[in-house]
């Protein structure tokens, strides 16, 4: 029940709704976790919960499986901007999460890693590793349909030309989110993209 309650308190995310999310999911994940349904647990940290509300389930999940597998590539992506405020840690689980999403050969993970990773450079002025990071991210989304992880690339490649000064390829980016914005139907980027 839990599992499917923040499933939908993520579907009609409001301002207060991912915290909601959060603390289902967390609470299903408790019960996966003391029940020994490894797979439901991780599921759900690996695949439906935001982590920006607490480290403390994905660092748990990540105890339940081997280091190196598929699993804890999804966790390590997942804890990303989560680690925001510890810079060294966040690009720890980048790496991490890129070579097990090299090695299996995912391409969304991939992406979402690199996506994740370039918005941890830019909140510490890495605008040269941001740019990179999205670029190699964009020409992955030519290949998947995530418009949401391409939304964001665009966002922050956009941003971070313009703080070196590239204004003209900033321009161009920013524009080319509009449409990608308008695919994912998420509210928060086609809100940025205005």
């Amino acid at each position: 029940f839990l599992s499917c309650l923040g499933q939908a308190q993520i579907g009609t995310l409001s301002e207060f709704g991912g915290f909601a999310a959060f603390t289902s999911l967390s609470r299903a994940f408790d019960y996966y976790d003391g029940v020994g349904d490894v797979a439901a647990a991780v599921g759900i940290t690996a695949y439906k919960m935001h982590i920006n509300y607490g480290l403390g389930p994905v660092e748990k999940a990540l105890e339940l499986v081997p280091p190196d597998s598929h699993d804890a590539g999804r966790l390590l992506a997942r804890s990303i901007t989560a680690l925001r405020p510890e810079y060294e840690r966040a690009q720890e689980a980048a790496t991490g999460a890129l070579f097990i999403a090299r090695r299996h050969q995912d391409p969304e993970l991939e992406m979402y890693t690199l996506v994740a990773a370039a918005c941890i450079d830019i909140s510490y002025c890495g605008f040269g590793l941001c740019v990179d990071r999205n670029s190699q991210a964009i020409r992955l989304a030519r290949h998947l349909e995530q418009p949401f992880d391409e939304a964001h690339a665009l966002f922050d490649i956009s941003r971070a030309l313009s703080a070196l000064g590239d204004l003209d390829e900033a321009a161009r980016h920013a524009e080319n989110m509009l449409a990608v914005a308008d695919l994912s139907g998420n509210r928060h980027w086609r809100a940025f993209a205005r």
